[in-house]
C-alpha cells in the first residue's frame, strides 16, 4: 500500500492493492476526523477497465503525464497488464493502459516493485518495473521463473516505450525473480539509483551513471505540527513557466519505502526555482531563489530554506 495525498483535498489517503479482489483506496471526508470510507471502485481504482479484480501488488505513484495531478501505476500478475491510473479529474481515475501502450508488454510478466523514477533529469519520470514469477512451474505456456527488469520511458508522442535494452549494465542483461524495488541517491551525484531484493540472489544496488543528465533540485520535509516525516505534504516545483509536483509517500514500490528525499529533474533549464510546500493541514509555504543541483531541508513554520549539500561537496 503507499499512503499520501493524491488529490486537491488535505489529508491523507491509504491505496490499498489487493490480490485477487478489488483495490482499496481509504480516505476521510473534508480530511478531517477519524472515520475513514473506502472509494476505490467509485474513483476508478479498483481495478482495470477489463476485469473485476487483478493480481495486484506493487504500486508507484506521479505525475506521470504532467499535468499537475497523481497517477498511480499498479503491477499484477502474468496474463494481466500493469495497470496506468491516469487521475482525469479530482479524486477520480480513469485506466488508460492500452492508451499509453503499456497494456502488451507487460502481459508475459509477473510484476512486483515498481517506481516512477527520472533516470536522466530530463524532468519526465520512467516506469520501472521488477518482474519474477512466484514459483517455477514446468509448461511450455508457464512464464519463467526468473524474468527481465523493465523500464518505460515516454516518447515524443506521449506514449510509453521499453528501453531497457538500450540501458547498460549487467543487471538489465540477465533476468532475475524481482520483489522490492526502491529508490536512493546512494552517492549524492543527484542521479536516482535504484535498490532491488530477490527471491533467489542477494539485494542488488543500481548505481545510476548516466552521462547526459538534467539539472535538478532535492528536497527534504521535516514537519512540526504534523508527522516529522511529513508524510502527505506534497510540493511544487516552479522554474519560469514549467512546473512539477511531487508527493511525500509512505510504502512506495512493493514492501519497502523510498529514501525520503524528493527529487526532481529540470533538463537543461538553469534558473534558480521557487518550491511550495503544502502541508498536511493544507498551510503552504513558499521559497524562492533556491538554486539547482542542491538538496535543501524545509523545515514547518521557518522562512528559510536550509542548504544540506551541492553536487561535487563531500
Amino acid at each position: 500500500m503507499v499512503i499520501g495525498s493524491f488529490d486537491q483535498h488535505p489529508g491523507l489517503e491509504v491505496f490499498v492493492a489487493n490480490d485477487q479482489s478489488a483495490n482499496h483506496f481509504w480516505s476521510r471526508p473534508g480530511g478531517t476526523g477519524l472515520a475513514f470510507e473506502e472509494s476505490a471502485i467509485v474513483r476508478g481504482l479498483g481495478s482495470s477497465n477489463g476485469a473485476a479484480y487483478q493480481g495486484s501488488m506493487g504500486l508507484a505513484t506521479g505525475d506521470f503525464d504532467q499535468d499537475g495531478d497523481f497517477d498511480i501505476y499498479v503491477t499484477n500478475f502474468d496474463r494481466e497488464c500493469n495497470t496506468y491510473h491516469d487521475q482525469v479529474n479530482d479524486g477520480v481515475w480513469r485506466d488508460q493502459t492500452m492508451a499509453q501502450k503499456l497494456y502488451s508488454p507487460t502481459l508475459p510478466v509477473v510484476g512486483f516493485g515498481t517506481e516512477g523514477v527520472d533516470l536522466d533529469n530530463d524532468g519526465i519520470l520512467e516506469h520501472v518495473v521488477s518482474n519474477g514469477h512466484v514459483d517455477a512451474y514446468e509448461g511450455d505456456d508457464s512464464a519463467p521463473y526468473a524474468q527481465p527488469m523493465q523500464v518505460f520511458q515516454r516518447n515524443s508522442v506521449g506514449d510509453f516505450e521499453s528501453i531497457a535494452e538500450s540501458i547498460g549494465g549487467a543487471y538489465l542483461e540477465a533476468d532475475h525473480v524481482g520483489r522490492a524495488l526502491w529508490t536512493l541517491d546512494v552517492n549524492r551525484d543527484g542521479l536516482t539509483d535504484l535498490a532491488v531484493t530477490h527471491q533467489t540472489e542477494p539485494v542488488a544496488l543500481l548505481v545510476n551513471h548516466t552521462k547526459r543528465s538534467g539539472n535538478w533540485i532535492g528536497v527534504q520535509l521535516c514537519g512540526r505540527h504534523c508527522s516529522r516525516d511529513a508524510i502527505g505534504a506534497t510540493v511544487e516545483v516552479q522554474v519560469g513557466d514549467q512546473r512539477w509536483i511531487k508527493a511525500l509517500t509512505s510504502g512506495d514500490g512493493y514492501l519497502c519505502s523510498n529514501e525520503r528525499i524528493l527529487r526532481v529533474g529540470l533538463g537543461d533549464l538553469s534558473d534558480e526555482c521557487s518550491v511550495t510546500v503544502s502541508w498536511l493541514d493544507g498551510q503552504q509555504q513558499t521559497y524562492a531563489g533556491l538554486k539547482l543541483n542542491t538538496q535543501w531541508l524545509l523545515v514547518e513554520g521557518d522562512r528559510d530554506a536550509f542548504e544540506l549539500q551541492s553536487v561535487g561537496e563531500s
